[in-house]
């Protein structure tokens, strides 16, 4: 659970994690390499945080910041390799929803850079 202004994970840490966002509003903020802080999107529940980082093996790319009362769940990447394991059946449709959100997600990037080129 998450209150207004605590921070779920920050820009550069170790994505060793991802959430799923069942409840309550997140901001997603980017700083560049100047110092500048810039809002990309504020995200709803029942969608995914931290994703990218985990499935690419990168650094956390962005910060998340609660903007109001927020509860996740979170799995960690050992529990995603146990759940792999365990039960292939459950991963594998766990990774056709992160497949299908981060789909989605590029649909509407798209569609925006679309918008701008207008």
């Amino acid at each position: 659970k998450f209150e207004p202004g605590d921070i779920l994970f920050n820009q550069g840490e170790r994505a060793d994690s991802l959430y799923i966002l069942s409840t309550g509003r997140v901001t997603i903020l980017f700083k560049s390499p100047e110092g500048f802080e810039f809002r990309l999107r504020s995200m709803l529940g029942h969608t995914l945080l931290g994703e990218m980082g985990l499935y690419r093996n990168a650094l956390r790319g962005a910060s998340v910041v609660a903007d109001e009362p927020t509860v996740v769940y979170k799995i960690s990447q050992k529990s995603l390799q146990h759940m792999e394991n365990e039960a292939p059946e459950l991963a594998h449709a766990f990774h056709k929803f992160v497949v299908r959100t981060l789909a989605a997600r590029l649909d509407f990037s798209n569609r925006e850079v679309a918008g701008l080129q207008r």
